[in-house]
């Protein structure tokens, strides 16, 4: 015999998901006032940089002082070096991202063909 449930049972059979209660609403509460919504215009977004991660890795090797240099940005890290080879590793960079900025473009969007031009103009002489 199965049992049937009967009035007497106080415990509620849930069958599927519970119904959503409303909480009763005091009679203190006033309705409050929708805010305002900021509207695209109002709002200027800057570009954002294309995702993947790029950077650009210097290593002098000729270093005979073993004064250990390090310089490091954003985006490239230039290690080691005598302090003449050290000094032009980091024009030639700060320069290559200058001219990256000029174009308009970030490093990870430039082909190996037109960094290398760019990375030739930008080493001093």
């Amino acid at each position: 015999m199965s049992k049937s449930p009967s009035n007497d049972d106080k415990s509620p059979k849930r069958r599927g998901r519970p119904a959503k209660r409303k909480p009763a609403a005091s009679k203190a509460e006033k309705p409050t006032a929708k805010k305002a919504k900021i509207t695209a215009p109002a709002i200027k977004k800057s570009p954002r940089k294309p995702a993947g991660a790029s950077a650009l890795l210097g290593i002098g090797l000729d270093n005979a002082d073993g004064h250990k240099r390090v310089t490091t940005g954003e985006q490239f890290a230039i290690v080691g070096g005598s302090e003449q080879t050290h000094e032009r590793m980091t024009e030639t960079v700060i320069k290559t991202f200058e001219e990256l900025k000029h174009r308009g473009k970030y490093l990870s969007q430039v082909e190996r063909a037109e960094l290398a031009e760019i990375i030739h103009k930008a080493t001093p002489r």
